[in-house]
């Protein structure tokens, strides 16, 4: 109402200033099927971890967002492979085929070899026969060798295994593993149980670490479920399926030549809002170097800084270069609602991402309230004022800002409603005329103590006739509501008695009103008897 009344009023140009406070933290959120490969300044892999992308801004309304990916493949020709993998000669059909920044992925399905290889130049060397296409060199940085298959019998299920679940980038939590299937064809899923509750396991798409022996799986989650307990005190079992890929610490010597495929790799990512409809971004880059590389996705923070000298009068979308405003927006020409969270000496790349976005990951649980999220748990003028120009009096006001901004030990923009004075080196408003602080009119609120959790009622058991055969016909007996069979009586030998599942709530409801609910019970088709 505020920003409509000053049109109303002749307003030509309105700047709204979002306020909050420390507090605010943004959403995190693992993406399907992708994982980070980090290197050191020699170029040697340091380690690898699934990738995370963050909410382009801070606060809860970011809960309720659910997260896909797609693979995209472009099939090449493979001329010639030298030097551990990281020179190629391929056949194109056209110079764009290939550039700078681009993934390729070569399988050797005979030995079982899998090969990420990142593009550093791509520069065209001759003419192959047919005349119309091209023969391009390829030098590649940093491979990155898997194998997909490692053992040649599969492994006892007393081999020791220890997976390792990634709850956010650098935290991590571990769990006992015991193999249960292990595939004869590289198609087959693998079969894992996990000693942790079911609230805790990862959900289908995520990236789970396996270790068996000094060997590393990296295992993508298709399916998971509940097999049973085990353990003193008793504590339940996961059972999880997925494909991986083994890691390998070099180039295998001499390198495999029946390579089965060459493919130039890039993906979609998927976003869906509670229940709206899902937006995509496509044709997102895996490297630094790529025009679109996926983790160059910009925050607001990114975005709207020192906009101003880039914003046309009647245009309401404010841009830093045309690049990032086309990588961050839609088809449907809206602003992608997630950024990019890597670093510039990382490879990302698949294992298995599936090529329709059928698996969703919802974001990284934090602690606190909503509001705590929002920074938004006190409300007070420290919301709408810098706190180092609340007592500035007017004289010395505009000197007090420019030392905040440029010439304090740390420079820093200004906060509240004084950041209407500009951002970083950009001055955005040279003079407002009017400036409205349209929510300090709300009541203030302060943190009330935990309510304390909602405790459901126990359901009465249904009527089971079965259990009162030996009862009188005439008149028709009312059956009794009882949650065990009747001692004393013959029953049929095929009734047992089984637990009701133990039901659990994963978080509280989302802004969309959305929650989860998880149930599991101890009783297996193996514990009963027939």
């Amino acid at each position: 109402p505020a920003v409509r009344a000053f049109f109303r009023n002749g307003g030509s140009r309105c700047w709204v200033v979002r306020v909050a406070g420390t507090k605010a933290r943004s959403n995190d959120f693992p993406v399907p099927a992708l994982a980070m490969a980090t290197f050191d300044s020699a170029g040697h892999l340091e380690r690898i971890a699934p990738a995370f992308a963050q909410a382009r801004s801070e606060g809860s309304w970011s809960d309720s967002l659910r997260v896909s990916t797609g693979l995209l493949s472009q099939p090449l020709e493979l001329i010639a492979l030298s030097q551990a993998g990281q020179v190629a000669d391929l056949a194109v059909n056209s110079p764009k085929d290939i550039a700078e920044g681009d993934l390729l992925r070569l399988t050797f399905q005979q030995e079982g070899y899998v090969l990420m290889l990142a593009v550093e130049s791509a520069s065209v060397v001759a003419l192959s026969p047919p005349a119309s296409r091209m023969a391009m060199h390829i030098a590649g940085s940093r491979p990155l060798w898997f194998k997909t298959s490692l053992f040649a019998s599969p492994p006892s299920a007393a081999t020791p295994a220890r997976a390792q679940i990634f709850a956010r980038a650098g935290q991590t939590s571990a769990a006992i593993a015991a193999l249960i299937h292990w595939p004869e064809q590289v198609d087959e899923p693998i079969t894992l149980d996990l000693h942790m509750a079911l609230v805790d396991a990862p959900a289908p798409g995520a990236l789970v670490r396996v270790k068996v022996g000094g060997d590393e799986l990296w295992l993508t989650v298709q399916d998971l479920g509940v097999a049973g307990e085990a353990g003193s005190p008793p504590g339940e079992i996961v059972r999880l399926t997925g494909q991986g890929l083994w890691r390998l610490l070099q180039a295998p010597q001499p390198l495999p030549g029946n390579i089965s495929s060459v493919e130039k790799l890039s993906f979609e990512l998927w976003a869906r809002q509670g229940s709206d409809y899902s937006i995509r971004l496509s044709d997102l880059g895996f490297e630094a170097r790529h025009a679109r590389f996926w983790a160059d996705l910009p925050t607001d923070s990114e975005l709207y800084r020192d906009a101003g000298g880039l914003f046309e009068e009647g245009h309401a979308d404010l841009t830093v270069v045309k690049e990032r405003q086309e990588l961050g927006r839609t088809t449907e020409n809206q602003r992608f609602p997630l950024a990019g969270n890597g670093t510039p000496s990382a490879i990302f790349f698949p294992v298995f991402m599936p090529t329709i976005p059928d698996q969703a990951l919802g974001p990284v649980k934090l602690p606190g309230t909503k509001l705590e999220r929002d920074g938004l748990d006190r409300f007070d003028a420290s919301l709408f004022l810098d706190p180092e120009l609340i007592e500035v009096e007017t004289t010395s006001f505009m000197a007090q800002a420019d030392f905040l901004r440029y010439l304090s030990f740390t420079p820093r923009r200004l906060k509240g409603m004084h950041a209407a004075l500009g951002f970083g080196d950009s001055t955005i408003i040279e003079e407002a005329t009017l400036i409205i602080v349209p929510d300090a009119v709300h009541r203030g609120w302060s943190l009330a103590d935990k309510e304390p959790p909602l405790v459901a009622e126990v359901s009465s058991p249904p009527a089971r006739p079965e259990w009162w055969h030996f009862l009188e016909c005439d008149p028709p007996p009312e059956i009794p509501l009882v949650a065990q069979p009747s001692s004393g009586h013959f029953l049929n030998c095929d009734i047992q008695v089984i637990p009701a599942p133990a039901l659990s709530a994963g978080d509280e409801p989302d802004t969309a009103r959305t929650f989860t609910l998880f149930w599991s019970s101890p009783i297996t088709p193996a514990n009963l008897q027939f």
